[in-house]
Parts: structure tokens; sequence; C-alpha cells
């Protein structure tokens, strides 16, 4: 069975469907963000984001033909979990997290021995408004080709990854990550607990800061 994760802009559907069956409005107005690539480092002639699903598209948060500007034209987006012939389908196993700007969600691809309770767990990592990836990388990169495409998914090796848990650092320290978190900022680590026994940690950016801060002040004389 194919399963997706949804982002919905509103509580309540803009686009009229009359339900007929229990699947037919599931994704009526929602944009199909599943094959959406953006690159950081595009070849020449490239635009920063290119989508089968929606070929108008150039970039993800910039001008009339974003990404974002047509999520908001809509009721929100979906993405399409992995199916291969001869596996089990890729599911959603928990709840995701939303933090500064970005979703983070573990998926499971099982085994196909009925035997078995484990699988292949995998994070990702997508842009909270067009279910993308961002303009900068949240989780790393990788090549194709001569363009350089920020992932939004990454293996976390065998086993049933647990909801992901968000740890960030203070200002100015590290905890050991190489990568993470604007310069000079927090570092962000993503973390699941493995059903092995095992916990992994991946290093993450987000696409806003995610700390609280004062953004203005205004001193006021008695």
């Amino acid at each position: 069975e194919q399963q997706y994760l949804f982002g919905i802009k509103d509580n309540v559907m803009n686009s009229g469907c009359t339900e007929t069956n229990t699947t037919n409005c599931n994704n009526v107005n929602l944009v199909n963000t599943t094959n959406a690539v953006v690159c950081v480092v595009c070849a020449p002639g490239t635009n920063q984001m290119t989508d089968p699903n929606n070929p108008a598209l150039t970039s993800v948060t910039t001008g009339a033909t974003s990404m974002v500007g047509l999520v908001q034209s809509k009721d929100g987006w979906y993405v399409k979990l992995a199916t291969a012939a001869g596996t089990s389908a890729e599911r959603s196993v928990s709840s995701p997290v939303v933090l500064a700007g970005a979703v983070f969600f573990p998926t499971l691809v099982p085994t196909n021995d009925f035997c078995s309770s484990t699988g292949t767990s995998y994070l990702y990592a997508l842009y909270y408004k067009t279910g993308s990836a961002y303009s900068s990388p949240i989780i790393g990169t990788s090549v194709s080709g001569a363009n350089t495409n920020a992932s939004t998914r990454m293996s976390l090796g065998e086993g049933v990854a647990s909801q992901v848990a968000v740890h960030i650092d203070g200002t100015g320290t590290s905890n050991g990550s190489t990568t993470g978190g604007p310069p000079g900022g927090p570092v962000i680590k993503a973390c699941s607990q493995m059903s092995t026994g095992s916990s992994t940690c991946v290093d993450a950016n987000a696409p806003n800061p995610p700390w609280s801060r004062y953004l203005s002040w205004v001193r006021q004389r008695g």
C-alpha cells in the first residue's frame, strides 16, 4: 500500500471536493512534491528547483514560480514514500517533529521475511512550507552530474527508528559536530533510538533560527 506524508496548510480544505469514497479527497488540492529537486550548486542554465510534477517552478521561496507560492495557492503538499518491486513499501511509523522550519520524521522499509520484525530506517528532513528540500541543505547534499543537490532522505541503518528527538547546543558550542546550525549559532542534532539498541544522531541545519531571541528592544523613559 502506498503511504504519504501530508503538510496541510489550513484546517479547512479550500478545494470544495465532494467526497464520494474514503480516499478521493485525500490529495485533490495538494501539491505533489515527491520528485522536487533543489540544487545548492547548480550547473549553468539549471534552475534552483526542478520538479517533473510542477515543471514551471524555478525556485524554493523566491518569485512567482516558487514552490512556496504554489503551495500557498493550494491546500498544502504531500510526499509519496518509496516503493520498489519485490520489496515492502516504505512507511512512516511515528509522528513527525517540526523545528525551525524543518520537518523531521523517520520511516521504515521492513524486510520481506514475515518472521522478522526489523528492516531499514530512513530519516527525512523537509522544508515545512514546501515538502521539498530547502535552498540550503538541512541534512547534507548529494552529487548528480554537474549539480550538488540538497538531500531530503538518508539511511539510519538497520532497525526501527523512534520518533526524532532534537538537541540544540548553546551558541558557540559544538558538541563534537562538524556541521549544523548557522555560523556562530547552535548546533542541531536529530536523534533516533533504534530497535537494535543503538542510537543514531544526524547533524542538521534548520531553515530558520531554532532558538528564542529578542527581535527588538525599546527602552521607555519614565
